[in-house]
């Protein structure tokens, strides 16, 4: 009986010796286990930061991107600003130069449609018009003593009836000329345009072949008074004659 007991004692030692070691084999495989979900936990969180630094770069990379598009922006505003003010102030200059010249060509577009009269023009309108009221009163005298003429030739004889004949297309002539003469002075009247601080005088050109018509129909007129006054103051002579 005794050596069976003492077999029993050593084998259960062995057991309990590996019962130990099974379960200290099994506590580090636990811890084991365990750290390795601690560095795979570790490993994740640090892989979440990584991200969310990337994150973070990328937006702070972003925000910068876009200052710096804005400051170009700006910059090129500013920039184009100065260009607007200077093309602004360059047409403001122009616009006073654009306004004078407009001036100056309006100013001479007047001076050359209105022009000054001239001396030689002037002359020649003064001589047409002492002419004029010249033979005017050469004719009214002539037609007072041709009438005074005719009214005694009528009154001597019968027979001279010619002179009167002819005496009449000579007042006819001498009555055109003058009315044509007084149009032409009445349409040489001269008009004041003002310009600025100077003031014009226009006056129209004289019409030349008006004046020659009427200096030729005013000749004609005397000539054919003259003649009728001749041949009256005849009549008068050879009837006094006769008598």
């Amino acid at each position: 009986m005794e050596p069976a007991a003492a077999e029993v004692g050593p084998l259960s030692r062995e057991a309990t010796a590996a019962a130990e070691d099974l379960q200290f084999h099994r506590q580090q495989t636990q811890q084991q286990q365990q750290q390795q979900q601690q560095d795979e936990q570790q490993q994740q969180q640090q892989q979440q930061d990584e991200q969310q630094q990337q994150q973070l770069e990328q937006e702070e990379q972003h925000d910068h991107e876009q200052q710096q598009q804005q400051q170009q922006q700006q910059q090129q505003q500013n920039e184009q600003h100065p260009q607007q003010d200077e093309q602004h102030q360059h047409q403001n200059e122009q616009q006073p130069q654009q306004q004078q010249q407009q001036q100056q060509q309006q100013q001479q577009q007047q001076h050359a449609v209105v022009p000054p009269p001239s001396s030689s023009l002037g002359i020649l309108r003064s001589q047409r018009s002492v002419k004029f009221d010249a033979v005017s009163s050469h004719s009214s005298s002539s037609n007072s003593s041709s009438s005074n003429s005719s009214n005694s030739s009528s009154n001597s004889s019968s027979s001279k009836v010619a002179p009167a004949q002819v005496e009449s297309p000579a007042a006819a002539a001498a009555a055109a000329a003058a009315s044509s003469s007084s149009g032409l002075r009445r349409g040489a009247t001269s008009r004041l345009q003002v310009l600025g601080s100077r003031v014009y005088s226009e006056v129209p050109k004289p019409n030349i072949k008006a004046f020659d018509g009427a200096i030729k129909s005013l000749e004609s007129a005397v000539f054919i008074k003259r003649q009728s006054a001749a041949e009256d103051v005849q009549t008068q002579t050879l009837d006094k004659v006769c008598l």
